[in-house]
């Protein structure tokens, strides 16, 4: 497997979000992704040591190379979003980055960023 798809993604904080992704050879076939296992996760900048949040990775079908990525409604509760500047073109969205990572629990050397993206939040008003 290779390459990284790009996928810039907006989340709604304390809702349910999601996107699926299939994975093909240059051929337009499915990679066969037994065995594969998935994790993801939301930071402010590529690097920061701060977690927004924690993905849900999950295969749909191994042999389609088909996963789905959630963001689920507490995924997002434990960060302080702060204050938002709307005076610098963002409205309510924060912009943080997120990643997809593929990986083989067996081999910790099998770990391949399969997506990535903007991750534009909107930051909820009501909480439980």
């Amino acid at each position: 497997m290779s390459g990284v798809a790009r996928y810039d993604w907006t989340i709604r904080q304390g809702s349910y979000e999601f996107f699926d992704f299939k994975l093909r050879d240059s051929d337009g076939d499915p990679i066969v992704t037994t065995g594969l296992s998935g994790r993801g996760q939301i930071r402010t900048t590529p690097g920061a040591t701060a977690l927004v949040g924690t993905l849900t990775v999950t295969v749909v079908d191994h042999s389609d190379g088909h996963w789905r990525v959630e963001c689920l409604p507490a995924a997002l509760v434990g960060y302080n979003f702060g204050e938002r500047d709307r005076t610098k073109g963002h409205g309510d969205l924060v912009v943080c980055w997120y990643d997809v990572e593929l990986y083989d629990a067996a081999d910790v050397t099998d770990v391949q960023r399969r997506v990535e993206g903007k991750a534009s939040i909107s930051v909820e008003v009501t909480t439980s």
